[in-house]
């Protein structure tokens, strides 16, 4: 091999190979990947060749430049900090999440999370439901599990919100205020699409406020 070899190192590589998840050095040489690991593993490299180390990324997270066109970075920053109640598993820093595959289960986990939920300053969000295997949770099953809690749950596209009558009373929406709205339906407190913007930018002070999105963003940078 011509050129010599550069390593990078990183507070964190991650990988995407379960059989080595994360590393903090990658060997590259004449542009192609050559070893991944630690600086002491990557030794039979840097001792047999000529080297430099590049320390441009000491502080950061690197991960694999995945080609997609429709990521959103915030998404994770602002769902973390809630629950995720979805049909299948969940294992993030924040915990462990077991899925709901039907109505009775998801009904049962959902209270038990609100029943958890201590800052009521703030909405309780879960991020999962799908209709599919959790049936009719709409406004008025909200409604008459939890009363006055504001409870919002994030479908699990992202593209669609239900609140019960206390979460919308919370960000002062009213009936009025969504009149025309083909992507509403008011009584059943769904909100999709452009519907869900509107929701959402009442939300805007809860999902944003720096130290939640800040704690949501360190989780996924640790994810």
């Amino acid at each position: 091999m011509s050129g010599d070899l550069v390593v990078y190192v990183a507070k964190k590589f991650i990988t995407m190979e379960p059989a080595l998840p994360e590393a903090t050095a990658v060997a590259v040489k004449d542009g192609r990947i050559v070893s991944v690991g630690t600086l002491e593993s990557l030794k039979p490299w840097t001792d047999g060749y000529p080297h430099r180390i590049d320390a441009s990324f000491e502080h950061k997270v690197v991960m694999p430049g995945l080609i997609d066109p429709h990521v959103h970075p915030s998404l994770p920053a602002v769902l973390t900090p809630g629950v995720f109640l979805a049909p299948d598993d969940w294992t993030l820093p924040t915990g462990f999440f077991p899925g709901a595959t039907n109505h009775d289960d998801f009904v049962e986990s959902l209270k038990g999370y609100v029943e958890q939920h201590e800052d009521w300053s703030v909405p309780f969000i879960a991020w999962g439901f799908h209709e599919l295997w959790h049936g009719d949770v709409y406004r008025e099953k909200l409604d008459e599990l939890f009363g006055d809690k504001p409870v919002i749950l994030w479908q699990r596209s992202f593209h669609e919100l239900i609140a019960n009558s206390a979460a919308l009373d919370f960000v002062g929406l009213t009936e009025a205020d969504v009149e025309g709205n083909d992507e509403i339906v008011w009584a059943k407190g769904h909100f999709w699409e452009n519907g869900a913007q509107v929701l959402m930018i009442k939300l805007g002070p809860v999902l944003f406020e720096p130290g939640r999105y800040g704690a949501g963003m360190r989780t996924f940078l640790d994810m």
